[in-house]
């Protein structure tokens, strides 16, 4: 092409649905994006990129600076320990990137030198990523599917959760960013999860007599990196929330309150007229056998006024499994038989009192 020549501007689309913008001879766009489409996967700029890494023959960019510490390689994918350097935010910095079988994970760490040594035993010749969680210093894994990991945005992209969003995804007027959906997996479990957005794919297909066809479909991205593929599970299709459907979405609000322990009971009205109730209160027979105090009422035989006292700092044992049963022992070393025990106060593990639900997560850092 000469400077003199008559240029448009156009957009056209990857192989793998990504955007980019050209300039070419006018006229000569159609054919421009049907080349584009046709032989090209995907683009990265340099321009737009702060870093990159190599994964084997190919190159990955990065707009954070990341420090590839080791890498492997094999026939089904790569795996590799990064350092972000930047990293925004509160987002962890330590990593090992797996992409294995066409799907993509991320493992968080707590340090560098716990990354390695679980690099260096399970990534040598196979990956036995399965392995990764059982190790000291694991923290957290999050599945990516086809969804492009933080660290790997490149130019404008905006994170959103453990991703980069990608470009290209809005165009879809049904499955729109930040929709809930009601979403049946293959072993027909149902969960709410938020959309990310949609993917039109055209492929192309031909069957054992050289006949082709063209197939059209979407791929919908969702916020925990699960992925409905509308060719391969046309039945299961995931189904909008609609205003008769927001009491799930309200029940599951409530429950992870409930998890949380602002609230030791809640109830769901269901649309039958029907309600769910549901409310925190204790095993007995586990919270007894709990390390901690116990102030107790005991009544004796041939004695009508309780007993009352602290059994400080219980221990369970083989002879005394729960608080009840060392009681009952302590007394039976003094000649006295117990007929009844009531706990009315219990302090352990750092409570001062079981009255109050401190919900699933106490204790977890």
């Amino acid at each position: 092409m000469k400077k003199t020549d008559t240029h448009t501007c156009g957009e056209c689309l990857t192989g793998a649905g990504q955007m980019i913008n050209v300039t070419c001879n006018y006229g000569n766009l159609k054919n421009v994006q049907e080349f584009v489409k046709d032989n090209i996967w995907s683009a990265n700029f340099p321009t737009t990129r702060q870093s990159s890494t190599t994964h084997g023959s190919y190159g990955a960019y990065s707009r954070y600076q990341l420090k590839q510490h080791h890498y492997a390689g094999g026939g089904s994918g790569y795996v590799e320990v990064l350092e972000i350097l930047d990293a925004p935010g509160e987002r962890h910095n330590i990593v090992i990137n797996m992409r294995y079988e066409e799907k993509t994970s991320f493992f968080e760490w707590e340090t560098l030198e716990k990354a390695t040594l679980t690099f260096e035993k399970y990534c040598q010749g196979c990956f036995h990523y399965k392995e990764f969680e059982k190790q000291d210093g694991f923290k957290r894994k999050i599945n990516c599917y086809l969804l492009i990991p933080w660290f790997y945005a490149v130019g404008d992209e905006v994170l959103v959760g453990d991703y980069a969003f990608p470009t290209g995804l809005q165009d879809d007027p049904v499955f729109r960013f930040g929709e809930k959906f009601i979403y049946t997996d293959c072993e027909h479990n149902m969960s709410i999860k938020t959309c990310l957005g949609a993917r039109v794919i055209e492929d192309y297909e031909e069957d054992y007599r050289g006949h082709g066809k063209l197939k059209i479909y979407r791929l919908v991205f969702f916020n925990d990196g699960s992925v409905w593929n509308e060719y391969k599970d046309p039945e299961n299709m995931p189904q909008v929330i609609t205003e008769n459907d927001v009491w799930i979405d309200e029940a599951m609000q409530k429950f992870r309150n409930f998890l949380t322990g602002n609230t030791k009971e809640f109830e769901i009205n269901l649309t039958n007229g029907q309600k769910f109730i549901g409310r925190w209160n204790l095993d007995k027979t586990k919270v007894y056998s709990l390390p901690g105090s116990y102030f107790l009422k005991i009544i004796l035989e041939k004695t009508n006024k309780p007993v009352e006292g602290w059994v400080n700092d219980f221990e369970p044992s083989e002879d005394a499994p729960d608080v009840i049963k060392f009681a009952e022992n302590e007394f039976a070393k003094k000649g006295r038989k117990m007929i009844r025990a009531e706990v009315t106060t219990i302090k352990y593990q750092g409570q001062d009192s079981t009255k109050k639900w401190s919900g699933v997560f106490f204790g977890k850092k």
